[in-house]
């Protein structure tokens, strides 16, 4: 409920090929008040990145056709105006080797851990609850 309360609604861009899972997670997520945008694929995604406007976190899936969430990490790792938005990796197996810092959630994700990550990417200025 929170990004309710600022005057300019919190946009989020979710990348990932799972139609039925984008759709419920675009549901919960534009009913806490974000915006929300999809991406089938991590070409889109930067497409969208580029053209679009800047969301306050992505969230991305790995394995996907066309271009995999790994080689968008990587494109985004080389356009410094880019790498300043911040990535929660949401995938259905987890990585064997994976230092790049960003949050990993393994689906089927807990909806509230996921709900606290994005609020600490979208309102920094108030502190992600750590009640449980």
């Amino acid at each position: 409920m929170a990004a309710r309360l600022n005057k300019r609604p919190r946009r989020i861009l979710i990348v990932d090929d799972d139609v039925d899972g984008v759709d419920a997670l675009k549901y919960l997520l534009e009913s806490e008040g974000y915006v929300v945008d999809s991406a089938s694929n991590g070409r889109e995604g930067l497409q969208h990145l580029l053209e679009e406007p800047k969301p306050c976190v992505v969230i991305l899936d790995l394995a996907m056709p066309v271009m995999t969430g790994w080689q968008f990490l990587a494109a985004r790792d080389d356009d410094d105006a880019l790498l300043k938005i911040p990535v929660i990796v949401v995938t259905a197996s987890r990585p064997t080797s994976y230092a790049r810092g960003e949050p990993v959630m393994v689906k089927p994700v807990d909806l509230d851990a996921l709900l606290d990550q994005i609020a600490s990417c979208c309102h920094p200025r108030r502190p992600p609850s750590h009640e449980h």
